[in-house]
């Protein structure tokens, strides 16, 4: 096992950077997304002029179909537009998932 210094002595090496983030999303080339919520830590690597990131663990993964969003993107839009959740839902679907998208749309409405 690495020592704390070992340990960050190979990030420096590998230039890698732990980012502080809430959640991770893939979105899949059959149009579903891949969520992970919490994750205990991701790491941005840059080797050889190439990005690299690792995802370690996480509190929930969900993989949903929704092109729109799930459940709570619908909230959050709602709650920043007024709209109701069948407006939210509907110019999050319109906007591909995309929230600013769907949360400037509205708010042009």
């Amino acid at each position: 096992m690495f020592s704390q210094s070992q340990l960050k002595k190979v990030m420096q090496q590998m230039n890698a950077e732990p980012l502080d983030v809430k959640s991770v999303i893939f979105e899949l080339n059959d149009g579903s997304r891949l969520v992970i919520s919490g994750p205990d830590q991701v790491v941005r690597m840059k080797l050889m002029g190439q990005e690299s990131y690792q995802v370690v663990g996480g509190s929930a993964v969900k993989e949903t179909t929704e092109l729109g969003g799930g459940e709570d993107d619908v909230s959050l839009v709602a709650s920043q537009t007024g709209a109701s959740d069948d407006e939210a839902r509907e110019a999050l679907t319109e906007c591909k998932g995309d929230i600013a998208g769907a949360i400037m749309r509205l708010k042009k409405d």
